[in-house]
């Protein structure tokens, strides 16, 4: 609980870092270069890579990730939660969480010395996958095996819901990081061809596919965001299924002794006892007076 709270604070705090930088930086001065005259025409290099400055008309990664606007924080914000949860999940998800060996153990230990009771208060005492199950299975002990079998299996059934429910989120943010990313591409390239539209004198085309370029990043972000995230909520997904499969067998395994003899294994311990019992009886016979 004490680790949750600690990613909880921050996750909170690098957003509200994004927020104050994305604050800052739109409502800050954008210099906006001088159109050129046909008398006097000037050449200026450039040099390679992501170093550029605002006057040779490069865009660091900064400016790019700037370029974003709020669309673009907001999808900085997901990777934020995203990263945290992927952490919470690799600490939470695994069999030493959900199936503690000595748990298991110790509730093998408890039902062998039928003491049942002890059994249900330290399934009810400990907050784990299989806990829930054998806590729900020990309750019907009263009305036999097949009442627990079935009880165990609905509870195996509600756990696993829980934990495909928590992993959800990941596949939440994977849905909607791309679309946001689009949203904010199209909002960039309706304000690009509305200034085309409303300038009179024209504008340059290399001015244009840099803006064209820098609203790309929305893309950039969500894509960024939504492939991270499908992956680990696949697998994530299916170290639920085999944590369900193998608390599974466990459980069967702990109400083992519950489980009563079968009657077509009743009626052939009765078939081999029934000549026994038949000769005992004719030796009985035999030996008393006439």
């Amino acid at each position: 609980m004490f680790l949750k709270r600690r990613l909880m604070w921050c996750a909170l705090l690098m957003v509200g870092a994004l927020l104050i930088v994305g604050t800052t930086w739109a409502q800050a001065p954008v210099a906006t270069p001088a159109p050129a005259t046909p008398a006097t025409t000037t050449t200026t290099t450039t040099t390679s890579g992501t170093t550029g400055t605002d006057q040779t008309g490069q865009w660091t990664m900064w400016r790019a990730l700037m370029a974003g606007s709020y669309v673009g924080l907001m999808i900085i914000c997901l990777s934020v939660v995203m990263v945290a949860l992927i952490i919470e999940h690799f600490m939470n998800i695994n069999d030493k969480k959900l199936i503690p060996p000595e748990f298991v153990q110790s509730i093998q230990t408890l039902i062998e010395q039928r003491q049942y009771k002890n059994a249900i208060a330290m399934c009810d005492a400990s907050n784990n996958f299989i806990s829930h199950i054998m806590g729900v299975g020990l309750t019907e002990i009263p009305h036999g095996y097949d009442a627990m079998s079935e009880a165990m299996t609905t509870q195996s059934e509600v756990e696993s819901i829980k934990l495909n429910q928590k992993i959800g989120y990941l596949s939440l943010i994977g849905v909607i990081a791309p679309m946001m990313g689009l949203l904010g591409t199209v909002v960039g390239m309706m304000k690009c061809f509305n200034t085309v539209a409303n300038s009179p004198g024209g504008v340059q085309a290399r001015m244009l596919a840099d803006g064209i370029s820098m609203k790309l990043v929305c893309t950039f972000l969500g894509l960024s965001v939504c492939i991270p995230c499908m992956f680990f909520f696949n697998l994530f997904q299916d170290r639920v299924t085999n944590i369900a499969m193998e608390s599974g067998a466990v459980c069967e395994e702990l109400i083992r002794k519950f489980k009563p003899i079968r009657a077509g294994a009743t009626q052939a311990v009765a078939a081999k006892a029934a000549p026994a019992k038949a000769g005992a009886s004719q030796q009985v016979a035999a030996a008393e007076p006439g």
